[in-house]
C-alpha cells in the first residue's frame, strides 16, 4: 500500500469523542499541501485542482456518520479508507475481513506469548494450540491472551485454559485489556439493545441461533413489537456484534425467520457471559451455562436454598435423567424464558419447570444425532403463561395424555421433529388444547406424509408454515375451516402435487408461499376467489398453464416466480393495477453442510452409499466442512470452480475408498493438506487452474495407487524428491515451463508420460444470455450497462497496437442499452494498478484503446487476455505462437 501511494499515507484515529475541526485541518493540510492555510473549506467541498500524486487517508475507529461526513473531502486522486465498528454507510465495495487461519493465529499467539512464531521445544504443544484455539482467530484476543500468559508456568496455562473454556477471562490482565476494551463497543447502545446483546450469551458457542427464537424472546421479555425486534437485530448486525445470515427473503413482507440464523464470534459471546455473570448467582438476571457440561454447575445446587431472580435460564447438558436433576431443586419465580440444549436420544425435563409459573418462552433443542424422546411432559400442567414453544429434533409427545390445555400458547414451532400421530388422535379436540394458537410451524419433519385434518380445527391460526417436509404429498380438504388464516407457507415440500381447491375458500389469506414445490404443476383454477391475496412466492415451480381467474386477484401486488414461467402472469399484470412480477434470481448455498460439523450428526448415516459427490461453481464455499470426510463410501469427490475455497479438511484421510479427487479451478486454494497422501486408493488427482497452489505435499510419494495428475496452470518450481516412489503413475499433464520438476520422476517410473499441455481458452460461454448477465453482475460486480476495463502489470515501454480482437470480444458482451461514456484518463504502465476506463457499445473501441494504451515504443504485444472471475481467456486473432508479453483486460 505504501508503495502504491509512494508513502503518501495519513493515518488518523478518530475515536468516540473526536476533535473534528482539528482533524479536518490535519486532513486538509495533507491532501491539499496548503499547510497552515485557514479556513478549512466547507464539508464535502470538491477541490478542483486534484492532487499531483495519489494519496491515502486512513480514518480508524470512526463511531458516527456525522464524524465520517465531517472528515471526508471529495478530492480527485485522494482515497479515504474508513475503519469502523459499525456500518456507517452503504459502501460501493464491501470487504469482509476473515479471522486468521489456524496456522496464522498460532503464529501470532506464539509471538505474543513466547517472542517467537513457533511453540518452544519442551512446552506442551497441545495445550498451547487449545489456548490459541479459544481465541477463534481474532487478532486482538490472540495478542492479549498470549501476552497475559507470557513467562507463566504450565500449570498457570492449564488454569487459564479451563477459565477460557468457561467463557471467563484468563486472568485479571486479560479481563482488563480484552473484555473491557471490547465492552466499549456497547457504550453507544441504548439500554434495550444492550440487553438484547446480552441475551445472546444464552446460546451455545459455535452454534447457529435461530432468528425466530431471538425475535420471540425479545418480544416477550423486552415487550418489543416484532418489527422493532427485527430492527434491533439488524442494528446489532450493523455494529458487528453478531452476524446475520444472508437470505433474500429476510426483512421482506411476510418473511419467516425460523430457517434464518445468526452467529456470533466466541469472544463476543464471552463478553456477553462476562457481563451477565457478575454478582451472586441467585441475583443474576440471566442464569447461563457457558459450555456443555455433564450436569448443572455445582454452584447452582449449593445456592438452591433461596429463590433465583433470573428471568432467562439457559442449560446445556448431555443426557439427563431423574437422578441428574435430584440435586437441583431450584425455585425460579421470575423466570420467563427457559432454553434447554442437550445432546441425547432421551431426555427428562427438569422438575423445577413446575415452579416457573411465569414462564412465557420454552425452547428445547436436541443437538444429538437422532430425535430424542422427552419424558415427564406432565410438567406442562403449570405453564399457564406459556406463549411460545420451540421443539427441535425431538419426538413430539402424544397430546392426549401428556398435555393440559395451554390456553395462552400463541406460537409453536416443530423443527426436525418426529411428528408421529401427535395431531391426529381420536378423541382429542386440538382446538381446546391450543385455543389461542396463532402461528404453527412444522419444518424439516421427514415423517410427515399428510397434514392431519385436526390441524384445521385450530381456527385461531393466523399463520401456518409446513416447510421442507420432503414426504408431504397431501393437504387436508377442510383447510377452508381456517377462516382467520393470513399466511400459508408450503415451501420445499417436494412431493406435494396439488393444492386442494378448498384453499381458495380462505377469506383472509394474504400470502401464499409454494416455492420449491417442484412437483406442483398448477394453482387451483378458482384462485381468483382469494380477494385478499397480496403476495405469491412460487420460485422453482414449473407451471405452464395461464390462470384465467387470476385476473380477479384485485389485492395482488407481488408475484415471485422463475423467469421462464413469468408469461403465465402477463394477462393478470395487465388487469391488476400495481402488480409487480419479479423474476427471481437463483440462490444456492452450501451453508447447510456446516450444520453437520456443529451438531455432530453422522453424515455417513444420512448418505450411507454415496459414492460420487460433486460441488461445482459454489461461490460461498470457503472451506470444506470436515463432515464430508465422514462419507467413507465416497469413490469420487469433485470440488471445482469454487473461487473462494481456501482450505481442505485435515481429516481427508478418512476417505479410504476415494479413487478420484478433483479440485479444478479453486483459485484461492494455497495448500493441500498432508493427509491427502494417506488416501490408499487414490488414482486420479486434478488440481488444474489452482493458480495459488505452489507445490504438492512432500509426502506425495506415499500414493502408491496414483495413476494420473492434472496440474495445468499450477506454477510449481520445486522438484518432488518423494515422487520417484509413485510407482503406478502413468500420466502427468502440466504446463511446459514446469515440466522440469518431473524429470527425475520420469527417469525413475517406467512408462510415465509427461504431457506439456497446450493452452486452450474459449469465450463460447459468453454466447449464453445468462452468462453475459452473470459476467456483468457477478464478475464485474457493477450494474449492467457500465463495463470497466484496465491494463495491469504491463512491462514498461510496451504498446497495445493490435486491439481488433479485443474490440470484437467486448462488442459481443454489450447490448444497445448501454450509455456511451468514455473516461479519457491516461493509463500509466508499470507494476501499479491502472486507472479504470469506462467505455460502452457505441464508442470506437479500437481507436479509444489505441489512444489510451500506447506509450513511447511501438511494439506489438503477442497476446491479449480477458480475465473473467480470475481465469484468463486468450482473445483469438494473433499470429504469434508464443506468449512472451501480455496485457490483462478486466
Amino acid at each position: 500500500m505504501s508503495g502504491h501511494f509512494e508513502n503518501k499515507v495519513l493515518f488518523l484515529t478518530v475515536s468516540q469523542s473526536p476533535m473534528l475541526e482539528e482533524l479536518r485541518a490535519h486532513i486538509w493540510a495533507f491532501v491539499s499541501g496548503y499547510e497552515g492555510v485557514n479556513p478549512v473549506p466547507n464539508r464535502n467541498l470538491q477541490y478542483e485542482g486534484g492532487v499531483k500524486t495519489q494519496k491515502l487517508v486512513i480514518l480508524d475507529d470512526v463511531w458516527t456518520r456525522e464524524a465520517l461526513d465531517a472528515l471526508t473531502f471529495n478530492i480527485p486522486g485522494c482515497t479515504t479508507l474508513v475503519v469502523s465498528r459499525s456500518k456507517l454507510t452503504e459502501p460501493k465495495a464491501t470487504y469482509d475481513v476473515e479471522v486468521l487461519r489456524e496456522d496464522e493465529a498460532l503464529s501470532l499467539f506464539c509471538l505474543c506469548a513466547f517472542g517467537q512464531k513457533t511453540i518452544p521445544p519442551g512446552f506442551d504443544k497441545s495445550m498451547v494450540e487449545q489456548v490459541s484455539g479459544e481465541c477463534k482467530g481474532l487478532p486482538l484476543a490472540l495478542k492479549v491472551t498470549g501476552a497475559s500468559l507470557k513467562d507463566r508456568p504450565e500449570m498457570y496455562w492449564k488454569g487459564a485454559l479451563q477459565r477460557l473454556q468457561k467463557g471467563e477471562p484468563a486472568d485479571e490482565t486479560h479481563e482488563t485489556r480484552l473484555l473491557h476494551q471490547m465492552e466499549a463497543s456497547l457504550e453507544n447502545l441504548d439500554s434495550t439493545t444492550r440487553e438484547c446483546f446480552l441475551d445472546l450469551g444464552a446460546f451455545p458457542e459455535d452454534r447457529k441461533i435461530p432468528v425466530d427464537v431471538l425475535i420471540n424472546m425479545w418480544i416477550e421479555i423486552h415487550d418489543l413489537e416484532e418489527a422493532i425486534a427485527f430492527a434491533t437485530l439488524v442494528d446489532l448486525s450493523h455494529k458487528n456484534l453478531l452476524t446475520l445470515g444472508k437470505d433474500p427473503r429476510l426483512g421482506s413482507s411476510y418473511a419467516s425467520y425460523y430457517d434464518v440464523f445468526v452467529t456470533q464470534h466466541d469472544v463476543l459471546r464471552d463478553l456477553a457471559l462476562h457481563l451477565s455473570n457478575k454478582g451472586k448467582v441467585n441475583i443474576r438476571e440471566r442464569l447461563l451455562m457457558p459450555k456443555r457440561e455433564s450436569s448443572l454447575p455445582k454452584e447452582w445446587g449449593r445456592n438452591s436454598d433461596e429463590p433465583y431472580r433470573a428471568q432467562i435460564v439457559s442449560i446445556h447438558t448431555g443426557d439427563m435423567d431423574e437422578m441428574g436433576w435430584s440435586d437441583f431443586d431450584m425455585d425460579f419465580p421470575k423466570a420467563e424464558i427457559l432454553i434447554l440444549n442437550f445432546s441425547s436420544d432421551k431426555y427428562v425435563l427438569p422438575p423445577f419447570i413446575t415452579k416457573m409459573s411465569k414462564l412465557r418462552v420454552l425452547v428445547i433443542i436436541n443437538n444429538g444425532m437422532s430425535p430424542a424422546v422427552l419424558n415427564d411432559f406432565s410438567i406442562f400442567a403449570n405453564l399457564s403463561y406459556l406463549r411460545t414453544l420451540w421443539l427441535e429434533r425431538v419426538h413430539v409427545p402424544e397430546l392426549y395424555n401428556t398435555t393440559v390445555p395451554l390456553k395462552k400458547l400463541h406460537k409453536m414451532s416443530l423443527i426436525l421433529c418426529k411428528i408421529n400421530n401427535s395431531f391426529d388422535q381420536t378423541g382429542v379436540d386440538i382446538s381446546n388444547l391450543f385455543p389461542k394458537l396463532a402461528d404453527l410451524t412444522i419444518d424439516h419433519c421427514d415423517d410427515l406424509v399428510s397434514v392431519p385434518s385436526s390441524i384445521c380445527g385450530m381456527t385461531s391460526l393466523n399463520s401456518l408454515s409446513i416447510t421442507n417436509c420432503p414426504r408431504l404429498s397431501e393437504l387436508p380438504k377442510n383447510l377452508s375451516k381456517l377462516q382467520a388464516l393470513e399466511i400459508l407457507r408450503l415451501y420445499a415440500c417436494l412431493e406435494l402435487k396439488a393444492l386442494p381447491v378448498e384453499i381458495c375458500e380462505l377469506p383472509q389469506l394474504k400470502y401464499l408461499d409454494i416455492s420449491q414445490c417442484v412437483n406442483l404443476s398448477c394453482l387451483p383454477e378458482e384462485i381468483g376467489k382469494l380477494k385478499t391475496l397480496e403476495k405469491i412466492d412460487m420460485r422453482e415451480c414449473f407451471f405452464s398453464d395461464r390462470l384465467s381467474s387470476a385476473v380477479s386477484l384485485e389485492s395482488l401486488r407481488h408475484v415471485i416466480c422463475d423467469k421462464d414461467v413469468a408469461f403465465i402472469w402477463e394477462e393478470v399484470e395487465k388487469a391488476v393495477p400495481g402488480l409487480k412480477i419479479e423474476a427471481a434470481e437463483k440462490c444456492f448455498s452450501l451453508d447447510w453442510l456446516d450444520d453437520f460439523d456443529q451438531t455432530g450428526v453422522d453424515i455417513s448415516n444420512l448418505f450411507p452409499k454415496l459414492a460420487d459427490l460433486t460441488i461445482d461453481h459454489c461461490d460461498d464455499l470457503v472451506s470444506v466442512p470436515s463432515s464430508i470426510c465422514g462419507m467413507t463410501s465416497l469413490n469420487s469427490l469433485s470440488i471445482t470452480n469454487c473461487p473462494r475455497l481456501s482450505e481442505l479438511p485435515k481429516n481427508l484421510s478418512k476417505l479410504q475408498a476415494l479413487e478420484i479427487l478433483r479440485l479444478y479451478a479453486c483459485l484461492e486454494l494455497k495448500a493441500l493438506p498432508v493427509e491427502i497422501c494417506e488416501l490408499p486408493q487414490l488414482k486420479y488427482l486434478d488440481i488444474s487452474q489452482c493458480v495459488n497452489l505452489s507445490c504438492l505435499p512432500e509426502e506425495i510419494g506415499k500414493l502408491k495407487t496414483l495413476e494420473k495428475i492434472d496440474m495445468r496452470e499450477c506454477f510449481f518450481s520445486d522438484r518432488l524428491s518423494s515422487a520417484v516412489s509413485l510407482e503406478s503413475l502413468r500420466h502427468v499433464i502440466c504446463d511446459k515451463d514446469v515440466a522440469f520438476i518431473w524429470e527425475e520422476v520420469e527417469k525413475a517410473v517406467p512408462g510415465l508420460k509427461i504431457e506439456a499441455a497446450e493452452k486452450c481458452f474459449s469465450l463460447d460461454w459468453l454466447d449464453e444470455e445468462d452468462n453475459i448477465y452473470r459476467f456483468y453482475c457477478n464478475v464485474l460486480n457493477i450494474p449492467k450497462g457500465h463495463l470497466r476495463a484496465s491494463a495491469m502489470v504491463l512491462p514498461k515501454e510496451e504498446s497495445l497496437e493490435n486491439v481488433t480482437p479485443i474490440a470484437g470480444a467486448f462488442k459481443a458482451l454489450m447490448n444497445d442499452d448501454i450509455e456511451t461514456t468514455v473516461n479519457q484518463q491516461p493509463v500509466i504502465f508499470g507494476n501499479e494498478l491502472e486507472d479504470l476506463i469506462d467505455f460502452v457499445t457505441d464508442t470506437d473501441i479500437d481507436t479509444m484503446l489505441k489512444q489510451q494504451l500506447v506509450v513511447s515504443q511501438q511494439k506489438k504485444l503477442t497476446a491479449v487476455k480477458l480475465t473473467l472471475g480470475g481465469i484468463e481467456h486468450t482473445i483469438c486473432g494473433f499470429n504469434e505462437e508464443t506468449l512472451t508479453n501480455s496485457a490483462t483486460i478486466y
